[in-house]
Parts: structure tokens; sequence; C-alpha cells
């Protein structure tokens, strides 16, 4: 099932990715621009989202049973959710700054800059949160939540590496993290009672604060510590930091919710 889910994600992308490198001029190793990425992110979730529907319509699995349940907790729960992402990132940033690692560029940013990586971030929160911890952890649960949980966040994690197609050294770097990142995101369906409206919420937190520390170059390493305790490419995934914060992320999660059943 998750093979041809793949296969039909690919192969309804593909025609759209390529028009779009070949417009942005991208080559093999050729970096691609911010904006050039994001569009390729976008066009890749919308096509996701909508092998998404026609699996649950063609299995006649609802939504629901993938955790987007919807109502007031549903709802509650995201903004809960996005509101400690968000604050975790900026206490990250707070305390990588306040130990002289990284340098704080003030920038004034527009109601725009400020609002349109959020609403990236609760699209990509909320397609990439229904397909890792929804349909694959679902379709691999009959093997055992614990498998099911390892094997999707390790999926999680290397498809990430299309992002990085220009810098697979730099995306290696990164799957620990993007791995502690899937676990933790698994972590909080669990302790949401089977909904993934806290991941999303999450998820959806991260992607926006990070989104506008790259976008705008909000933060910048100082040089007074290893690149490998703040993250390796200004990648707090892939730095001992990142991994510190996920692990009090979860810490926090444990503390406020009752323990998975």
């Amino acid at each position: 099932m998750l093979a041809l889910f793949a296969l039909g994600c690919i192969l309804l992308w593909l025609p759209v990715a390529i028009p779009q490198l070949l417009r942005i001029g991208w080559r093999p190793g050729r970096p691609l621009v911010f904006s050039g990425k994001l569009q390729l992110i976008l066009s890749l979730y919308l096509v996701i989202a909508l092998v998404l529907w026609a699996t649950s319509a063609w299995l006649g699995v609802p939504f629901g049973r993938w955790g987007l349940r919807g109502g007031l907790a549903g709802w509650g729960q995201l903004a809960a959710g996005l509101g400690l992402g968000a604050l975790g990132l900026a206490i990250l940033f707070a305390v990588e700054m306040r130990a002289g690692w990284l340098r704080l560029q003030p920038v004034r940013l527009s109601s725009g800059a400020l609002f349109a990586p959020l609403a990236v971030g609760l699209f990509v929160g909320a397609v990439e949160e229904v397909l890792f911890r929804g349909f694959v952890y679902e379709t691999l649960l009959p093997y055992g939540p614990g498998w099911a949980a390892v094997v999707s966040s390790l999926i999680f994690a290397a498809l990430h590496l299309i992002w990085q197609l220009d810098d697979w050294q730099g995306g290696a770097r990164e799957l620990p993290g993007l791995f502690a990142m899937g676990l933790v995101l698994v972590l909080a369906r669990l302790l949401s009672g089977g909904s993934i409206h806290l991941a999303w919420g999450l998820h959806a937190g991260w992607v926006w604060g990070i989104t506008l520390i790259d976008t705008h170059t909000l933060a910048v390493p100082t040089g007074k510590t290893a690149t490998w305790v703040t993250g390796f490419g200004g990648k707090p995934l892939a730095g001992a930091m990142g991994l510190a914060f996920l692990g009090a992320t979860a810490l926090v999660l444990w503390g406020l919710g009752p323990p998975p059943g």
C-alpha cells in the first residue's frame, strides 16, 4: 500500500515538478534558491493531499482514522501545539544568543512577511501529519506501535532528503534530528488520544519559526562554538542543541499530557 501511494505521488508530481525545475534553471549540483524550493514543496504537497483524499475514498477510511478529527478540542490542540512549537523555538534561539553562539539581526517585518510563513507552516504541517503520523503510522500499526513509530519516523526523515538534492551531505547531517522530530510528533499524537492536531500545531510552529529565521536571516552564528553544537549549515536539527530541544519538547509533552494508552 505504501509503495503504491508513493508511486502515485511520483507519477502525478513529475509532470508538475520538471517544468518548474526547467523554468528556474536548476541543474544537478546547482543549489536551489529558497523561492524555487518552496514552489516545489507546495506543488508536491498539493499532489500528496490529492492522493491522500483519493486513498481515503478508495479504502473507505475517513480522515478521522488518520487523526484529523476537527471539533473544538482538535482546534484547541492545534493552537496549543502552535504556541508550544513557536515558544520552544524562541527559547532555543534565546539560549544560544545568551551563550553568545548566535547574533540577532533586527529586521522590520511586514504583516505579510510574518504571516505568510505561518500559512506555509500550517499547510505543510497538515499534509505531513496526515501522511506520516496518520496514513503511514496507521498502515504500519498492525506490526506494533513501536515499529510503526520508528519506521514512520525513518521514512519521514529519509524523504526530506529530496529537498537536499544539491547538498546530500548537509541533508544527511539532519537525518538524526528529523528522525527524533518524527518520534516527538508520534508522541504528540499518542498523548492526544490519536488526534494529530497537537502534532500539527507543533510542526507548523517549527516550520513558521525556521522559515522566518532563514528567509530574513534573523540569527547568524558568531563562530564562538563548534558548528555541531548549533547545527551544521545553520540547521538546528543538524546540531546537538536541536536534538536537546526535541528531547526537552518530548519531556514537556509527557509532563502535560496523559500517558499514551
